[in-house]
């Protein structure tokens, strides 16, 4: 019998659809879950590991702190 993979499942949806919750709900399940949003709020703190690749192409978001504080439109990071 062949082994089992793992079911990967996404929860997509707009602000106060409930991911969050749902997320906890696994958790308590003892389901891991990946928070795609904490990982980009890693990478985007002081520190992080996206903020000196994005500050090269000189973005108003990246602030003196070494930290991004507002949404990189996609247009600015799109190159031909």
């Amino acid at each position: 019998m062949p082994a089992r993979r793992p079911l990967h499942i996404g929860l997509t949806g707009s602000i106060g659809m409930g991911k969050s919750e749902t997320s906890r709900m696994f958790q308590k399940l003892g389901i891991p879950v990946y928070d795609a949003d904490a990982a980009v709020h890693r990478l985007y703190q002081p520190g992080g590991a996206a903020v000196e690749p994005l500050g090269a192409f000189a973005l108003k978001g990246v602030g003196a702190k070494q930290q991004i504080f507002a949404p990189i439109p996609s247009s600015a990071t799109v190159m031909d």
